[in-house]
């Protein structure tokens, strides 16, 4: 996982954020962009910048007078063309380092074998559920290693031996949503000793439903540090198994945390499970969640924002979803698990566990 001494120079504020070996899963990353938007435009800005060794650009919409609202890389020249062949050359400018690729195909074509040569996958704008189920299984069917029977996998191996993550992305209207599958996610922190209870002889040890301390290097003898090295493993839940989130969901919250759910996490779960042209019934869906009903003014606006897709909004999802897979492909932070909600009108970014 070398870097050369160019690639040192010229990333060398980032290797002091997460090291050479940081950068160097970066650089022999590969990354798959279902959906040239608002969204991904910032993402794929990001991520070129930050070095990601290849990216994959699959659309098949055209460049239209809307979309020059928000995608950067286009002019009116391109007017007319594939959005994701037009982005191409100025995306490469960017980093001449990056490997872009485009696919011009519906995203029904991609099968299991390409999508498990990318170590993420990102789908924006996508709506139909039944085929954003489909990646998803089909990047969790691409795992190289069995996690579960696992408990001492090699956080120095090269990227070939991890799980490979799953992104969705959705705008609509003031709100976006960010939906994170890693399956099982392993990175290191370095925190006091003295903040989680743990055996570090018997490890690994369970220390949330979802989180397990599998490695730790304590500080230096006499050193007089708290400070330890540690490997957490995060396990995720597959995309078919959010959405299958039920009451017991809201019956989890506290009363005074239920009543300040975000309002867009029942509406754009309910834009899931409608098809593109029907009617969204999103208190049908808090109803399921066992959340209180939506106010009529906020169903209101969300059905005025349907299909709208705000620059500024797109630059915080965009920008929250680069951070979140830098996060994933260095190993240095925990990334979201696994529902991010962000309400552009009431300034509020609260993240969820959907799980059923």
């Amino acid at each position: 996982m070398e870097i050369s001494k160019d690639e040192r120079e010229l990333y060398d504020r980032q290797i002091r954020l997460w090291g050479l070996e940081g950068q160097g899963r970066l650089s022999n990353a590969r990354v798959l962009v279902l959906g040239i938007d608002a969204t991904t435009t910032e993402a794929v800005k990001n991520l070129v910048l930050a070095g990601v060794g290849a990216i994959a650009l699959q659309s098949v919409k055209t460049v239209t007078e809307e979309s020059l609202g928000y995608n950067f890389f286009v002019t009116k020249e391109n007017l007319g063309q594939n959005v994701a062949e037009a982005s191409k050359t100025a995306i490469q400018r960017l980093n001449p380092r990056v490997a872009l690729s485009v696919i011009t195909d519906e995203t029904s074509s991609i099968d299991s074998n390409f999508i498990s040569t990318f170590n993420v996958t990102i789908a924006s704008q996508l709506t139909d559920k039944n085929e954003l189920i489909r990646l998803n299984n089909a990047v969790r069917s691409s795992e190289s290693y069995n996690s579960s029977s696992d408990t001492n996998i090699n956080t120095n191996s090269s990227l070939g031996s991890v799980p490979h993550a799953f992104y969705m992305s959705l705008l609509n209207g003031w709100g976006g949503l960010l939906f994170v599958d890693l399956n099982i996610h392993e990175y290191t922190l370095e925190k006091d000793s003295s903040m989680y209870n743990y055996d570090p002889n018997n490890l690994p040890a369970q220390i949330s439903e979802t989180k397990q301390i599998i490695q730790a290097q304590a500080p230096a003898e006499n050193s007089g540090s708290t400070v330890t090295k540690l490997t957490f493993r995060e396990t995720y839940v597959s995309l078919e198994n959010a959405l299958n989130v039920s009451k017991e969901f809201g019956q989890k919250l506290r009363p005074r945390f239920r009543s300040k759910v975000s309002p867009y996490l029942p509406a754009f779960l309910a834009l899931l499970d409608s098809s593109d042209q029907a009617e969204i019934d999103i208190n049908k869906k808090a109803t399921q969640l066992g959340l209180s009903p939506v106010d009529d003014g906020f169903i209101s606006e969300f059905s005025r924002g349907r299909g709208v897709e705000v620059s500024g909004i797109a630059a915080v999802i965009g920008g929250f979803l680069a951070q979140d897979v830098l996060n994933y492909l260095t190993r240095r932070e925990l990334p979201i698990q696994n529902t991010l909600v962000y309400d552009a009108l009431r300034s509020k970014g609260p993240v969820y566990r959907l799980s059923s």
